[in-house]
């Protein structure tokens, strides 16, 4: 059973009970399509600055894109695609944190996507370049 991701450089580290073993995190590239999903349906976007950072929704929740990316990840083909993607429930705060950290330092982030929360694509990591 699933119990956490953990981002590691382009990696997820998948702890189920004492076990972690890693998997790439496929990246979109601007000439790519943005994203071929996996089993687990899990993608990146390009990095880039952030293009909002959106609160008030019904739970806590960020909502969110990317600047400049012109093709939204959802790779669970989430049928609310209007307005970006939106940050997990597991890990808000953290989420949100760094979501917001990146929007105040100017600096470009990658979302990591997999499912969907309120028919968005979820946001399940942050990866924020330097």
């Amino acid at each position: 059973m699933l119990k956490r991701l953990f981002l590691l450089g382009g990696f997820i580290a998948m702890a189920t009970g004492a076990v972690f073993f890693l998997r790439p995190v496929p990246v979109a590239h601007a000439q790519n399509p943005p994203c071929t999903p996996g089993p687990t349906n899990v993608c990146g976007t390009e990095f880039g600055p952030l293009g909002a950072y959106n609160t008030g929704y019904s739970s806590n929740q960020v909502a969110t894109w990317i600047t400049g990316d012109t093709s939204l990840v959802n790779p669970a083909n989430c049928t609310d695609v209007t307005d970006g993607y939106l940050t997990s429930t597991i890990d808000a705060s953290m989420l949100q944190s760094a979501l917001l950290g990146a929007l105040l330092g100017g600096k470009k982030v990658q979302l990591v996507i997999e499912g969907c929360t309120l028919n968005r694509p979820q946001i399940i990591a942050v990866n924020i370049q330097p």
